[in-house]
């Protein structure tokens, strides 16, 4: 956002940067396991959609999945896509493979050789707007076929009602509809990651550069400030742990050139 303020043209360019945080929050819940027949994973993509509120910084997954022994590659590879008008995987946003994954045993077994695990693992960070976006999972890399673990299904049913789609993994064709008669075709999975401060305004108060946003309760921010684009980022002094709120937060820029610099970028940052 650009500003032009009266006494001094200082540019104001807020900036919102995240560290990936220990502690995200759950954004979206679609349920544990029902441990039914589950949606096979590596001879396929398997996707399902998940709704984001906010505008929000993604930083992980988790997931509920059958296995036989041994069929567990260790690697994750994921995908984001939007929602087409017909609610199925659109657009690729964003894809990687899985990284900080751990991978958990609950104690059950599916036809007593399907054994259930938690799996959950963290992605580089997409940053999505509101909206209906698409989930899919594979089971190692995308030439990685062979048949033998699956995405649990659950009952909850909480993203937009559209059922689970499936695609091949070495194919570039259609997603295929999961809403098969018997079948549970939602998939057990939460999404976790940060919201993005919303960014209220930013200007002069009695001559002072000061930025304001919404906050969460129990998240804390830093403001940090540079006076080129080329220049690394610093902390303002005093405003390195701004405690969340759940209100808006005004926080001001004290230091005595602030008043007179040229121009001064800010951003608000997650710790």
């Amino acid at each position: 956002m650009l500003v032009t303020l009266r006494l001094h043209v200082i540019l104001l360019l807020v900036a919102l940067q995240f560290s990936t945080p220990a502690g995200a929050d759950t954004i979206f819940d679609n349920g544990a396991s029902s441990q039914d027949d589950g949606w096979e994973m590596t001879e396929w993509f398997e996707a399902d959609d998940f709704v984001v509120q906010e505008r929000t910084q993604l930083s992980g997954f988790k997931f509920w999945n059958y296995a036989r022994t041994g069929y567990f590659t260790g690697v994750v590879t994921w995908q984001i896509y939007s929602n087409s008008s017909v609610n199925s995987p659109a657009q690729l946003l964003a894809s990687g493979t899985s990284s900080g994954l751990t991978h958990s045993p609950t104690g059950f077994a599916l036809f007593n050789f399907l054994f259930e695990a938690v799996t959950t693992f963290q992605i580089a960070p997409v940053t999505l707007d509101p909206g209906i976006y698409w989930l899919a999972l594979h089971n190692g890399p995308p030439e990685h076929v062979t048949r033998g673990m699956f995405w649990a299904p659950t009952p909850k049913k909480a993203g937009s009602g559209a059922a689970s789609h499936s695609r091949e993994a070495l194919s570039t064709g259609p997603w295929y509809n999961n809403d098969y008669p018997g079948m549970v075709s939602e998939l057990a999975f939460q999404v976790f990651g940060v919201v993005v401060p919303r960014v209220a305004a930013a200007g002069f108060v009695n001559g002072v550069p000061v930025v304001r946003f919404a906050s969460k309760v129990g998240k804390q921010y830093r403001l940090e400030y540079k006076n080129n684009l080329t220049d690394a980022w610093r902390s303002v002094p005093g405003r390195e742990v701004i405690s969340g709120t759940g209100a808006e937060i005004q926080a001001d820029d004290p230091q005595a050139d602030a008043r007179t610099a040229r121009r001064r970028f800010y951003r608000v940052v997650v710790l």
